[in-house]
């Protein structure tokens, strides 16, 4: 399973109350169970509870360098840039879709753009 995958376990014309718990299995690494949608649509869905981290960033000929772990092996992500911080987040320009490697790391390089005073980056998980 991977995060967005949703299970429409009921169908219904109406829904009210609630579940008293739950039993469900286990799943990936990184990864966990979101039932808040299950007594207003029947849906069962899974979302990434990991919180993956930019944890080495360098500068060399090629570019610059990011590096980071935490993410959910084999899981996409997406890294975004803006030369403004105070962008909406829907304005930041989408460097790259990726997915992080089955230890849940992932490295990136950005070529360097000379005319840009500075740059900003987010790592962002569907």
């Amino acid at each position: 399973m991977a995060s967005g995958d949703g299970f429409k376990l009921f169908n219904a014309a109406a829904y009210s109350g609630s579940f008293a718990s739950f039993n469900l299995p286990s799943l990936s690494a990184g990864l966990g169970w979101n039932t808040t949608t299950l007594n207003t649509s029947g849906v069962l869905s899974v979302v990434v509870t990991a919180k993956p981290v930019i944890g080495n960033i360098s500068i060399s000929p090629g570019g610059l360098s990011l590096s980071g772990s935490g993410g959910v092996a084999s899981a996409n992500f997406y890294l975004l840039a803006s030369t403004n911080l105070a962008t909406p987040l829907t304005n930041w320009t989408l460097l790259s879709t990726n997915q992080f490697d089955t230890s849940g790391n992932f490295n990136f390089t950005n070529s360097i753009n000379l005319n840009s005073p500075q740059s900003f980056y987010l790592l962002q998980v569907p």
